[in-house]
């Protein structure tokens, strides 16, 4: 159990070199299409979430949407696949995304860590 407010992620053996991190209102398949197509689309402002980070980067979540509960981190290489395919279902997600997400942000501010090992 992480503590409210903060989530290490730690990729063992995984050779991703890039990870797509995002704030989720709690329904995980919906939420992560819609990350994929902006994503896909390159529709992502660098000074907000959601945004792409390396290993060893660190990033801090913080938002003031009550509505916010999670914190989600995946594996962008497997985005690229998911990009570069247009036959490829939202029902298929499980084959291209590696998802880590945060169930329990601080009630206070809202906030969360990201650090990618």
């Amino acid at each position: 159990m992480h503590p409210a407010g903060d989530l290490q992620v730690t990729f063992v053996n995984n050779s991703a070199s890039r990870y797509f991190v995002d704030e989720s209102e709690g329904c995980d398949s919906c939420n992560i299409y819609s990350d994929a197509k902006n994503y896909c689309q390159n529709n992502y402002p660098d000074h907000c979430f959601p945004k792409v980070i390396m290993p060893g980067q660190s990033v801090v979540l913080e938002t003031k949407f009550k509505f916010v509960m999670k914190a989600i981190a995946i594996n962008a290489d497997s985005l690229d696949k998911f990009c570069g395919n247009t036959n490829e279902g939202i029902t298929n997600k499980c084959t291209w995304v590696k998802i880590f997400h945060n169930d329990h942000l601080a009630t206070t501010n809202k906030t969360c860590t990201f650090i990618i090992k």
